[in-house]
């Protein structure tokens, strides 16, 4: 059986820990493997309630501004202070989950220079050590926006930079019947990696449907 990845993208203090556990059950019950992308520092929820503004938005927009627009909307609560979602996670660690970085915070790391990215994602590696107990490996950028900057730094972290650009998420399953949820999976399942994000992920029944049939054709 060939193994593929899931990854998780927008782990936050404030993701909900019994919808999570739910979603990391299903992922484990069709044998996927896990790739959860923790944002250490900031909330979420307004960052997917604006999420027409931010996923849109352009460089030429905002130019180096996004990130003091990211902050502003998401703030720096530390995920520490979730103490389920903690003990979802080290669960799922203990259950063979592949942790990674998704940023100190959920900033666009292409922009910033390279100084201030060793800065974020070393200290986000600390701050994951702290947490869990271990030396995180993965970094999985958010946006997926990384440039040769990020590369350097990572080597010098000695981590490896995920490339998953291929998405599922409840905006593309909510309005598909179970026809096209097989035909997505079946199209889909060559890739060897998808990635989703826990604030989509609403209708657990059609993304366990997505993952049995991607699991059939892997």
């Amino acid at each position: 059986m060939v193994r593929s990845i899931i990854r998780c993208d927008d782990v936050f203090v404030d993701s909900d820990a019994t919808q999570f556990k739910k979603i990391c059950e299903i992922i484990r019950r069709c044998d996927f493997d896990h790739l959860v992308g923790i944002t250490p520092l900031g909330e979420g929820r307004k960052l997917w309630a604006e999420k027409g503004l931010v996923w849109r938005v352009t460089l030429r927009r905002y130019g180096p501004f996004i990130n003091s627009r990211i902050l502003k909307m998401t703030g720096e609560e530390c995920i520490g202070n979730n103490v389920q979602l903690l003990k979802v996670l080290n669960t799922e660690f203990s259950s063979g989950a592949i942790p990674a970085l998704h940023g100190l915070h959920h900033y666009r790391y292409d922009v910033m220079d390279q100084e201030r990215v060793y800065h974020e994602l070393s200290t986000g590696v600390k701050l994951l050590r702290k947490l869990f107990n271990f030396d995180v490996k993965v970094f999985a950028a958010p946006f997926n926006a990384w440039d040769y900057k990020t590369v350097v730094v990572c080597k010098k972290l000695n981590l490896s930079i995920d490339e998953c650009f291929a998405a599922v998420g409840h905006e593309s399953l909510r309005n598909m019947n179970s026809y096209q949820i097989e035909q997505l999976a079946k199209k889909q399942s060559s890739l060897p990696e998808v990635l989703y994000h826990p604030y989509q992920m609403l209708n657990l029944e059609k993304f366990e449907l997505y993952l049995k049939t991607r699991r059939k054709h892997c």
